[in-house]
C-alpha cells in the first residue's frame, strides 16, 4: 500500500511480545522494523524513540488498539496516540486496514490466505500549544483518540460500500 515510502516506515511493536526473546527482537528489529513499544502506557522512552525516528523523517505505524481484535471489530484506541501527537506535531494519517482478522486472527498461529485492502485517510494535524490552551491535556489526548477512531470507522465504512 505505501510502494516505494514503505523504506521510511518503523512499526510500533508490542515490547512484551515482539522482544521477548533475543531471536525475535533480531529478526523483528532487522528484517520488520518494528521498535519496541510499551502498549500499555507513553512511557518516556517510548516517547523520546517515538520522536528520534519522526526526526529522522521516518514515518510511524502505530496500532492504537494496542492489539489485535479478538472478534475483527474496531476496539477502544488506546490514549498514547493522542500523547504522541500532542508532544511531536507530526500528522496523524488514519488507515483502514480490511481483512486482516480474517489473514490472522487472534490465538490463531497460522495465518489464513486472505485479501489486504488499505485505506488512507487525510491528514488529522494536532497543534500542541494552541490545541492546550484552556484545557485538560488527558481531555485532549482522548479528543485526539476519538477523532482518529471515528476517521478509521468512516474508512471502513467507505470501504464496505465500494
Amino acid at each position: 500500500a505505501l510502494g516505494s515510502e514503505s523504506r521510511r516506515l518503523q512499526v510500533a511493536g508490542a515490547k512484551e511480545y515482539f522482544f521477548d526473546s533475543k531471536i525475535k527482537s533480531w529478526f523483528f528489529s532487522n528484517f520488520m522494523n518494528v521498535v519496541p513499544f510499551d502498549r500499555e502506557t507513553i512511557s518516556l522512552q517510548s516517547l523520546n524513540m517515538s520522536k528520534e525516528i519522526l526526526n529522522e523523517d521516518l514515518c510511524l505505524l502505530i496500532y492504537p488498539e494496542g492489539t489485535r481484535s479478538i472478534d475483527g471489530k474496531l476496539q477502544l484506541f488506546k490514549a498514547g496516540l493522542g500523547v504522541l501527537a500532542l508532544k511531536t506535531g507530526v500528522p496523524i494519517i488514519p488507515s483502514y486496514i480490511e481483512g486482516t482478522y480474517q489473514a490472522w486472527p487472534k490465538g490463531e498461529k497460522k495465518f489464513r490466505k486472505s485479501k489486504i485492502r488499505v485505506t488512507f485517510g487525510e491528514p488529522i494535524f494536532c497543534h500542541p500549544e494552541s490545541d492546550l490552551l484552556n484545557r485538560n491535556k488527558y481531555q485532549k489526548y482522548q479528543e485526539i483518540v476519538a477523532d482518529v477512531r471515528s476517521e478509521i470507522e468512516s474508512l471502513k465504512a467507505t470501504s464496505e460500500a465500494i
